[in-house]
């Protein structure tokens, strides 16, 4: 299991805290028999390789092994690895939501010039940056459908966000949201899938 882990050299890769060393052993953790150990490499995966909906460098190549890990029958909490994955999967740039409108770009704008950096410039690198997580994710999508209708409504909800990303797999993944919709009871949800729906069937 994840005996491919290695061959990244993670160090030279940034996530939400700065340099991404920290990412191969956090992976490993989630096979641990310990659930206290296992929960606080979800906590730091949840911070550093997503954070608050944001990804980062080195989020793309965590995912086939949280693919990997899903697919193991070794993994005891393929639930929290799908969620993870599915977050990831919706990842968006970090100043494409903190510079978002003209006050908060006019404020960003200041603060990289002030570092040498160019706010245009840093929008189009995080560009590239969650082209490559949805390129990373994509082959793994399918891996999320049992989850479409989990105990857990936060993943329910997580799993039917992420397919919104996707359009060109809406024939693939609108039958499977429209029949965990029919089943969906909670209301908050409810909204939330459908909402998801609506940008696959909008943007057909």
């Amino acid at each position: 299991m994840l005996e491919r882990l290695d061959e990244i050299d993670w160090a030279s890769l940034e996530h939400a805290y700065g340099s991404a060393h920290d990412v191969p052993e956090l992976l490993r953790t989630l096979l641990a028999p310990n659930k206290e150990e296992r929960d606080e490499a979800f906590y730091e995966l949840f911070a550093n390789i997503w954070h608050q909906s944001t990804v980062y460098e080195a989020t793309p190549y965590a995912v086939p092994f949280l693919a990997e890990l899903i697919l193991s029958t070794e993994t005891p909490d393929k639930e929290g690895v799908a969620h993870l994955l599915a977050v990831i999967s919706a990842g968006v740039g970090y100043y494409a939501v903190h510079a978002s409108d003209g006050d908060d770009a006019k404020k960003w704008a200041k603060i990289l010039e002030s570092k040498s950096k160019n706010l245009t410039e840093e929008l189009k690198i995080e560009e590239a940056v969650v082209e490559k997580v949805r390129e990373a994710c994509e082959p793994h999508l399918e891996l999320l459908l049992p989850y479409l209708r989990n105990r857990d409504s936060e993943i329910r909800d997580s799993v039917a966000t992420a397919y919104s990303f996707y359009p060109s797999r809406r024939n693939e993944f609108l039958p499977e949201m429209r029949a965990a919709l029919s089943i969906e009871d909670d209301e908050e949800r409810r909204l939330s899938i459908q909402e998801s729906i609506s940008a696959l069937e909008s943007d057909a």
